[in-house]
């Protein structure tokens, strides 16, 4: 988490970023007295107070006028303050304009998708913290997973969409991207699997299958489930270059989500997640 300005990093303590990043990434207008308790749930309500004066205070001298709106009794973030998360789902919003279902393949998408995974680095407010306050950690966490399933959802369908266009490069880099944010993610394995096979990269395929395999007995504790393994069959035989040499095979497959052959899903298994959610940085 850093604050710019004209280029420059600007430099703040980490406590007033830390209530900077809350009242953008928020954007509400928040009671001081609830500020006040939710960064200094120790402290007595007068000690609270001013140290909340005092950060404010504070940005107010870094940031001058347009950012922080506040009176007497509320404060807010103004327009005046640019915040990649903000900025990432604008683009993603934008993708909502062109008239087609949200999960639809459409090749206009694929620009706004493609720079708002770019805006998308790190972990939600890297950095912030706000002692003995689990209700901060908790506004926190479930802020990060939100932003972590919209950044999902984008390489999604983005790895549609490439595939579609036959750009396999970019089906597998977004595929790639996808299993960085979440590895235990068996549908992303299923997707590179498919995108290295339909680009002749048989081995590579294979060697993500074996990874899936390998991750989710550490993890999980199980094996791939039906439809991974009959996947990782059909590419061991070469079934999928050649529904792709017959059809527009990797349409309906990046599409779907199915394969030649399908077996019938494993039920849905609970996923344990003992590694950590790879989630955007923003502010």
């Amino acid at each position: 988490m850093r604050l710019e300005r004209d280029g420059q990093t600007m430099d703040l303590r980490r406590q007033s970023l830390t209530l900077l990043g809350y009242l953008a990434v928020s954007g509400e207008r928040h009671h001081r007295d609830r500020l006040a308790g939710l960064f200094w749930p120790d402290a007595e309500p007068k000690r609270a107070y001013a140290n909340l004066r005092h950060v404010l205070w504070e940005l107010n001298k870094v940031l001058g006028e347009g950012i922080l709106d506040a009176d007497r009794e509320t404060v807010a973030a103004q327009s005046g303050l640019w915040t990649d998360l903000h900025a990432f789902r604008q683009l993603l919003a934008g993708t909502r304009t062109h008239g087609h279902a949200e999960k639809a393949v459409c090749p206009r998408c694929i620009a706004p998708l493609r720079d708002a995974v770019a805006l998308a680095r790190g972990r939600l407010l890297e950095g912030a913290a706000v002692a003995d306050s689990p209700e901060f950690d908790d506004w926190l966490y479930f802020a990060a997973e939100e932003q972590r399933a919209e950044l999902e959802g984008a390489l999604r369908r983005l790895v549609a969409i490439y595939a579609r266009k036959r750009d396999l490069s970019g089906a597998i880099e977004a595929a790639r991207r996808w299993l960085q944010l979440d590895p235990l993610d068996e549908e992303a394995h299923r997707q590179a699997m498919l995108v290295y096979a339909l680009a002749g990269q048989r081995n590579a395929a294979l060697r993500q299958y074996e990874e899936c395999k390998r991750i989710l007995d550490a993890e999980l504790g199980v094996a791939p489930d039906a439809r991974t393994q009959a996947l990782m069959e059909n590419i061991r035989r070469g079934a999928l270059q050649e529904m792709a040499a017959e059809r527009d095979a990797v349409v309906v497959l990046a599409e779907s989500g199915e394969q030649p052959d399908q077996q019938t899903p494993a039920p849905t298994r609970a996923r344990r997640r003992n590694l950590p959610a790879q989630v955007s940085p923003f502010v």
